[in-house]
């Protein structure tokens, strides 16, 4: 038994496995392999009339205009310094509100904390916004019926924007007027 016979005989005794594998082989030839093609527009003078494959061939003259001018490489560097303060500051953070979250010895505000963080990332930003306007209504919301319950709250106050008290860089706005806080030595 030569070897293409050999080979033949493993494919049809395996074809199902094989057919298993061709929505994933199409995936990646549609979405993955295909899209590559149209990287040789770096390497072409395009026109979007004539097409990429259409358009004239220029070989490198592109990357050499990128590479002699004269703000590359402040771009570079401001992309690659970018890049690692993003990697610096950003991959360390989940890591450490885990750690601090683990330290938390009561139970149930430790799960109010986790849920607290992770609900930006399940729900829509429009759907936590409104949730947020409803808990903190002026008229029906949680946080102002608990303080007038408690007796604190003469009138509704709305507690994202309240317009007595604005709260600014170096001091309050007081009807229209900034006014600096006192500043202890």
């Amino acid at each position: 038994m030569g070897v293409w016979s050999q080979f033949i005989a493993t494919i049809w005794r395996y074809r199902l496995l094989y057919l298993m594998l061709l929505p994933a082989f199409a995936f990646y030839s549609v979405f993955r392999f295909y899209p590559m093609l149209g990287n040789v527009i770096a390497f072409k003078d395009y026109k979007v009339a004539a097409g990429i494959w259409g358009s004239n061939w220029v070989g490198l003259k592109h990357f050499q205009s990128l590479f002699s001018d004269a703000l590359f490489l402040r771009a570079l560097r401001n992309t690659i310094s970018i890049g690692l303060l993003k990697l610096i500051f950003t991959f360390p953070a989940p890591i450490l509100l885990a750690l601090f979250l683990n330290e938390i010895q009561a139970e149930l505000y430790k799960r109010l904390l986790q849920t607290i963080v992770y609900v930006p990332y399940f729900l829509s930003w429009v759907v936590y916004a409104a949730v947020l306007y409803i808990i903190l209504s002026p008229a029906t919301g949680v946080v102002n019926n608990f303080i007038a319950m408690l007796g604190s709250l003469s009138a509704a106050c709305h507690r994202l924007v309240h317009s007595q008290r604005v709260r600014m860089g170096g001091g309050y706005l007081f009807g229209g007027h900034l006014v600096h806080q006192p500043r202890f030595v």
